[in-house]
């Protein structure tokens, strides 16, 4: 399949010098308050998989289909050479028609069905496999699958000492797969929270996967994949250097062999979340003065016409007023709702903000991904209009590395990319 091609045709390629601010100008001067509008930009895309050769050049990235099922977002971590994660048959084909190779797909999906195993065996595609129901029904009808070994894992005591004691759980699923004759190549750390913030867990986690492997070779495996998991912080703030100290510290000193080893690790939100900016107007307000003083506004709610999501900010919800403050009121404490459904769900609290007009336009950033891991949906309010950019320079780049096998020898052989991963932050001037 020709992606380039098809990309060439659902995107607008603009000039290095436009920047996100003044496209979101041109969508708030021409756009309606009634249509929410998603704009796409893939430079953040390249740069977020450049930042993560340089920090992580021993961890292959494969994207989470889930997180953002964008086509022209998968068509570029394609053209990336970026592995795929998958969780359903719908996934597994949609990347399959992008002419990924089945080598470079894995199924992770707890307590998979008959079907869908039955479907993955047609087209080869590696599974993540946590319990014994699971490895018997992987003998019935994929016994030549390969299998990762998922095992969870926290530095704290867990309570649920069966499921969480890597150790315990790993040699039973190792033994049975010994008894059943499954070819496990390996294993794949599942996060018990969304979000791993404590970093340093990484390299805890290299140190139990050295140990599993350890006990997989006395049963005569011999182990070659391993996924670190996901959970890294997407959004313009991540740094991926924050978990990349920790996860190389790890390899090099549980895994300082490297031929015939691949470790991968989960990418979804990192790439995506960055990439997607919401702009949404305020479809209407309510106004709740303070009963002492008449005068004075103690609460504003404002409706959305469209659903934003928190992003991994500990801060929450933030919204850029997309309006000079010259022009606005006096500040004061504010809710903003969003659509569910036939009515408006609470998205943030107590937030200050100056006293908006009801078609002023707030902007969101980070909209790429959804927190709770599913794909972003468009169902949600008014069906935004979806703008995708790119900028000329990456477009070129996109371009060369659609006519390479190795896009990971021009990334790191250009001093342009090697610069230029850097994602800016919006700021209203």
């Amino acid at each position: 399949m020709d992606i380039l091609n098809i990309l060439k045709h659902q995107l607008e390629v603009v000039d290095d010098s436009v920047s996100t601010k003044q496209l979101i100008d041109q969508l708030v001067s021409t756009g309606s308050p009634e249509q929410p509008v998603r704009l796409v930009e893939l430079d953040n895309v390249v740069k977020r998989h450049c930042e993560w050769l340089h920090h992580l050049p021993r961890v292959h990235p494969f994207y989470n289909v889930q997180c953002n099922d964008d086509s022209r977002i998968l068509g570029t971590a394609v053209l990336l050479d970026c592995g795929f994660v998958c969780a359903s048959r719908a996934e597994i084909g949609k990347i399959l028609s992008l002419g990924v190779d089945p080598n470079w797909i894995i199924l992770s999906q707890p307590e998979i069905s008959v079907e869908l195993l039955k479907f993955a065996r047609r087209k080869s595609v590696k599974l993540m496999v946590d319990s014994e129901d699971e490895l018997h029904q992987i003998q019935q009808y994929y016994p030549e699958a390969e299998i990762l070994i998922r095992f969870n894992f926290k530095s704290t005591q867990a309570t649920d000492v069966d499921n969480y004691d890597p150790d315990r759980k790993c040699q039973r699923l190792l033994n049975l797969s010994r008894e059943l004759a499954l070819n496990v190549i390996g294993w794949c750390w599942s996060n018990i929270e969304p979000d791993c913030s404590n970093y340093s867990i990484l390299y805890d986690v290299l140190r139990k996967g050295r140990e599993i492997v350890d006990y997989a070779m006395i049963l005569g495996f011999s182990f070659r994949l391993f996924s670190i998991g996901g959970g890294f912080a997407g959004g313009k703030d991540a740094n991926v250097d924050q978990f990349a100290v920790h996860i190389n510290q790890g390899l090099d000193e549980f895994f300082p062999e490297r031929d015939g080893l691949t470790f991968i690790a989960d990418t979804g939100k990192l790439y995506s979340a960055a990439a997607v900016t919401v702009v949404t107007a305020i479809c209407d307000k309510q106004i709740f003065q303070n009963p002492k003083l008449p005068a004075q506004i103690e609460r504003i709610f404002y409706y959305l016409n469209y659903r934003v999501r928190a992003g991994d900010s500990k801060e929450g919800v933030k919204p850029l007023v997309w309006k000079s403050l010259r022009n606005c009121r006096a500040m004061c404490k504010a809710d903003v709702f969003g659509p569910v459904g036939d009515g408006f769900v609470c998205l943030e609290r107590d937030m200050v903000l100056p006293e908006l007009n009801v078609s002023d336009f707030l902007v969101f950033e980070d909209q790429g991904c959804s927190l709770r891991g599913v794909s972003v949906r468009l169902d949600e309010g008014s069906s935004p209009t979806s703008v995708v950019v790119i900028r000329r320079t990456m477009w070129e780049y996109l371009r060369l590395f659609a006519n390479t096998s190795h896009p990971r020898q021009l990334i790191e052989g250009s001093k342009y990319l090697q610069k230029e991963w850097k994602i800016d932050k919006l700021i209203y001037e």
